[in-house]
């Protein structure tokens, strides 16, 4: 996303965009926004609005930025080794198409794209409310069987991941409709035992890579 594109997200002036110091990448000599990265920095500040967020001495850029990417690859990692192998992921550059990670088994033509959507165990909502809210811009959503949306919440200091949400994109767009501000949203306890309309679609940590490798033969037949 371009820095204009952030601005109209948040409602705010791309001037604000730059004060913020947002995460973002250097692309053809531009700054591009991941729109993941922007919503898991405000939310690590524990805001609803760029408008609130505070300068502060230190960049966001960098912090937000690093544990994005860092979760990512966590993911990344535990498909391929919860798989003994048998799956490979490829992390995107920017997330235009909102696609964060792509799977593919090895040996096989059929691939999986996922969406990352993740919070730290540090983050306002999921230390305090332990509640994990997340919004998915239907500008870059757009539903296939081989897209599925994950929500994950990372602990920083263990390295952890978990609970995680497998939303199959068709499945996430029917139960969470667009709202007036052109985004999907997602609400889910992060509660042991929880029983709200997401709990079906918690994965454990362990199970993540079967589930994934499932989805791919569901794919091949």
């Amino acid at each position: 996303m371009t820095k204009r594109e952030v601005a109209q997200e948040l409602q705010v002036s791309p001037r604000t965009v730059t004060r913020l110091k947002l995460p973002h990448t250097r692309v053809g000599g531009q700054n591009r926004y991941r729109m993941s990265d922007v919503e898991a920095a405000l939310a690590e500040h524990g805001e609803a609005s760029a408008t609130r967020l505070a300068p502060e001495s230190r960049s966001i850029h960098a912090d937000a930025s690093r544990k994005g990417k860092a979760v990512e690859h966590l993911i990344a990692a535990l498909c391929v080794l919860g798989s003994d192998g048998e799956l490979n992921a490829w992390t995107s550059l920017v997330d235009d198409e909102g696609v964060d990670l792509v799977l593919q088994r090895r040996n096989r033509a059929q691939t999986l794209s996922l969406q990352v959507k993740s919070r730290l165990t540090t983050a306002k909502g999921i230390a305090v409310r332990q509640q994990f809210q997340s919004q998915v811009r239907s500008a870059t959503l757009r539903p296939r069987d081989d897209l599925y949306i994950l929500f994950v919440v990372a602990d920083p200091s263990t390295l952890d991941l978990g609970p995680i949400w497998l939303v199959p994109s068709y499945e996430f767009v029917e139960k969470a409709p667009v709202g007036s501000n052109n985004k999907h949203r997602f609400s889910a306890s992060a509660k042991a035992g929880t029983s709200d309309r997401w709990a079906g679609y918690l994965v454990e940590k362990t199970q993540l890579a079967s589930h994934l490798l499932t989805a791919l033969e569901a794919k091949v037949s």
